[in-house]
């Protein structure tokens, strides 16, 4: 269990939101970036041989989306010899409403064209692009550490299987 204080300034008034609906929105709209900080989604694409990533997340307040995506889906996917194809990214929603996502498309094709088939490869797919996007990596016990281990730790851990062991 996780517990947070929030203080938001009102900025009419410049003081406490009274209003509870907007408190409840405002509310949900922060547990859910927090449970779920981004979509990730894997389906057929309209290209042939290839498959559609998508991963989609909210832009925050100021405008900004969140940083990295394609740099972490590159190296999730190299590590498994997927290529991209083609990517595109846009941004729905209305920056004023606070509902702005910013929407990451990838076509990517395996080395070999079979692979798509096996439903253990897509889910190594899907599960290599969440660990890399949320910044941790799955362990042998089937469990979840970070990527950016303590000084103690950086021996013995291995960023992406087509990377060298870290050593200090």
């Amino acid at each position: 269990m996780c517990e947070a204080l929030l203080f938001v300034k009102d900025g009419k008034n410049g003081g406490q939101i009274q209003n509870e609906q907007a408190q409840d929105r405002l509310k949900d709209l922060i547990y859910s970036v927090i449970a779920r900080p981004f979509q990730l989604q894997l389906e057929a694409s309209p290209i042939r041989d290839c498959m559609e990533l998508r991963v989609v997340a909210p832009v925050d307040a100021s405008g900004r989306g969140r940083p990295r995506v394609i740099y972490d889906v590159t190296t999730a996917l190299s590590c498994l010899d997927v290529h991209i194809h083609e990517a595109e990214m846009y941004v729905t929603g209305k920056l004023e409403e606070i509902n702005q996502t910013e929407t990451h498309v990838f076509h990517i094709k395996a080395g070999r064209k079979d692979l798509f088939e096996s439903d253990a490869f897509k889910e190594a797919i899907y599960e290599r692009v969440f660990c890399e996007l949320m910044g941790v990596m799955k362990t042998k016990r089937n469990t979840l550490v970070s990527h950016y281990p303590r000084e103690a730790q950086k021996k013995l851990t291995r960023l992406c299987p087509c990377m060298r062991w870290l050593t200090s």
